[in-house]
């Protein structure tokens, strides 16, 4: 159970840097309207009005009139209508007394992380590469090299700003989709279920400039809006099974990810193993050359 500090403090430092965060994105979004980078309009999203309506509880935060602490699924709710990043929405966790969100590794102490997992991922004889939070490709093994020049070209051949899974799967330049150009609703199973995973996967950053700029750059291509639609269409209704279809059973192969850190989602490393045993015996004996 979360530990939290008593009422009054917690519920007066909330609201106390809710208003902050608040303020800063209302004359953020004004600024923007004034410039014409967004479409003017009578009402802001980032009004005191606009947040009690949707959490009424905003109200009686302000005005000292709450009774218990509020909830951590408030403060989450909040954070979203005013479309924290994962900065903001930890200083709202923290002040209302809850556990605060893994950040994203960055500088030493990401390239720490990736030091030890490229010595891991080479030592594996199975299929493995390293990903990151929006899923770039940063290194693979030689077993998972096989595959990129069986399936369309090694991986070094990629261009670095092209090394994404969703980018290598979209853009018509790499030709995933031609891989299943004999059967193109389990190609959009595929697709849709990787979509899905990387919702849920970066569930939380989505108010991130570079989750943001890889969505913007990922749209260009016709397919992936297309599919991100009809994700974005199911995300938050009732459990469908396809959407979390195993995409890599097509090809004879289980995904399965290891990581060192629970503090730290990303980097991961990602690896493929088989039951069956002929498509172990190809890859190993294609190692051994």
């Amino acid at each position: 159970m979360t530990e939290q500090v008593n009422v009054p403090s917690a519920n007066d430092s909330f609201i106390e840097v809710a208003e902050i965060i608040r303020i800063r994105h209302k004359r953020a979004f004004e600024d923007a309207m004034r410039d014409g980078k967004k479409p003017k309009t009578n009402s802001s999203p980032f009004s005191q009005q606009a947040i009690w309506s949707e959490f009424p509880v905003y109200k009686r935060l302000l005005e000292k009139r709450a009774k218990i602490t509020v909830p951590e699924a408030i403060v989450r709710g909040i954070a979203v209508l005013l479309k924290c990043n994962i900065s903001e929405r930890n200083m709202l966790l923290g002040a209302a007394g809850y556990k605060l969100d893994p950040e994203v590794l960055t500088g030493i102490a990401l390239q720490q992380h990736l030091d030890r997992y490229r010595n891991i991922v080479h030592k594996l004889n199975i299929p493995a590469f390293i990903l990151n939070h929006v899923w770039d490709i940063l290194e693979v093994n030689q077993v998972m090299d096989r595959l990129f020049k069986h399936y369309m070209d090694s991986f070094n051949s990629i261009l670095e700003s092209d090394r994404n899974i969703l980018n290598l799967m979209f853009d018509p330049h790499y030709g995933f989709k031609k891989l299943f150009k004999l059967d193109l609703m389990q190609w959009q199973l595929i697709t849709q279920s990787y979509i899905y995973n990387f919702r849920h996967a970066t569930k939380g950053f989505e108010f991130e400039e570079w989750y943001q700029a890889k969505i913007n750059y990922l749209n260009q291509f016709s397919d992936f809006k297309l599919i991100w639609q009809q994700v974005e269409d199911n995300l938050y209704k009732e459990y469908d099974p396809s959407l979390t279809y195993f995409t890599s059973q097509f090809f004879g192969f289980r995904s399965i990810y290891l990581s060192e850190s629970e503090k730290f989602a990303y980097p991961r490393i990602n690896a493929y193993i088989s039951d069956d045993p002929n498509v172990q015996l190809v890859l190993f004996s294609v190692r051994a050359q």
